[in-house]
């Protein structure tokens, strides 16, 4: 990859659509963990999304009433997170509660159970959102949600999805604005990437570039 135009792989630079096919398969590996009752992984999984992001599990979780719903408010939280892993090669920063605050206002949702998420996110985390909403309604069609918890942990996942989103786009504005290298040379597949984080180039920035 020429690091002089200091293009970042999947378009981090700009808020991107996550792709229904990477949402699928997050999904799926959880589903996967579910059917064969690996509650050991499901467990460190969990932990590891306490650990890494503090600020989420006990955002919104007063206003669940139920078992039911607080186990959904956790695993809708940890697929969104896992989501947003997956596309960005692993890395997503941690959210924080003004972070969240911020997302409930950009989609005009200042409590949880607010009205709908604005069309902007709509349109470009589809994906996501539509996913999610449709997990949702079968669980409210199967009763194990009530409607006005599917409503409440849609407007949840909109936020959270949103804070995410922008959380991405701004690691990428970052990362645009570091001193560029003026050849493929100046920065090795094996070097620390130039973001700081401690990553190799080739697992961070450089992914998907060619060999």
């Amino acid at each position: 990859m020429d690091t002089s135009s200091c293009q970042i792989a999947r378009g981090q630079t700009e808020k991107s659509t996550i792709p229904l096919h990477v949402v699928e398969a997050v999904f799926a590996r959880f589903q996967t963990l579910e059917k064969t009752r690996k509650d050991d992984a499901i467990i460190r999984l969990s932990r590891k999304f306490v650990k890494e992001q503090p600020a989420l599990p006990g955002f919104g979780f007063n206003e669940l009433p139920t078992t039911a719903a607080a186990r959904a408010h956790m695993l809708y939280g940890l697929i969104i997170w896992s989501i947003f892993k997956e596309f960005n090669g692993g890395e997503v920063r941690a959210l924080s509660h003004s972070d969240l605050r911020e997302a409930a206002t950009r989609i005009k949702a200042p409590e949880i159970g607010g009205p709908p998420v604005k069309p902007t996110l709509r349109e470009r985390q589809a994906p996501i959102l539509t996913f999610l909403s449709n997990l949702l309604r079968e669980d409210v069609s199967t009763k194990t949600l009530t409607p006005q918890e599917s409503e409440q942990l849609i407007a949840f996942s909109s936020i959270v999805t949103d804070a995410f989103d922008v959380a991405t786009a701004e690691a990428g504005q970052e990362y645009q604005t570091m001193p560029r290298a003026h050849s493929r040379e100046r920065i090795g597949r094996n070097s620390p990437c130039p973001c700081g984080n401690g990553r190799k180039f080739k697992k961070c920035h450089g992914a998907g570039s060619p060999v």
